[in-house]
This record gives C-alpha cells, sequence and structure tokens, in this order.
C-alpha cells in the first residue's frame, strides 16, 4: 500500500500569504525540520526573521493525496 502524501504550505502569520509548498508522508516532522534548517535560501532567511521576532510560519494542509495501489 502507497502513503498518504500532503500537500502543505508554510504561511506568513502576520500577512496570512502562503510563502513556501512543498510535499510530504509527515508534513508536522517536515515542518520542525524547516524550523531548524542552516541553509542559505531565501526560504530559510525568511523563516530565522520570523524566528527572531518571536514568531513563526503557520502549517496548513493544502491537499491530501491518497496513493492508489497498482493494478
Amino acid at each position: 500500500m502507497n502513503p498518504t502524501r500532503y500537500i502543505y504550505g508554510l504561511c506568513d502569520p502576520v500577512g496570512k500569504i502562503v510563502r513556501y509548498v512543498g510535499q510530504s508522508k509527515h508534513p508536522e516532522v517536515r515542518y520542525k525540520g524547516h524550523l531548524i534548517d542552516d541553509s542559505k535560501t531565501h526560504k530559510v532567511h525568511w523563516i530565522q526573521s520570523l524566528l527572531r521576532e518571536g514568531k513563526s510560519p503557520k502549517l496548513i494542509i493544502l491537499e491530501t493525496i491518497e496513493r492508489c495501489s497498482e493494478a
């Protein structure tokens, strides 16, 4: 059986705009990974700036994908 996948967004807590879209089998775990990421990307700089202000992006599930098993 193929696992369910989720399309998720990271939403700006102030402007309520989705700033990043990703997919994961475990979006809550992936979210925690985003918060500790230290790479040099625009997304990471944005998240780090929120964290310095005592804020964090909001995780929202945009779509749930049930994988079909092959016949």
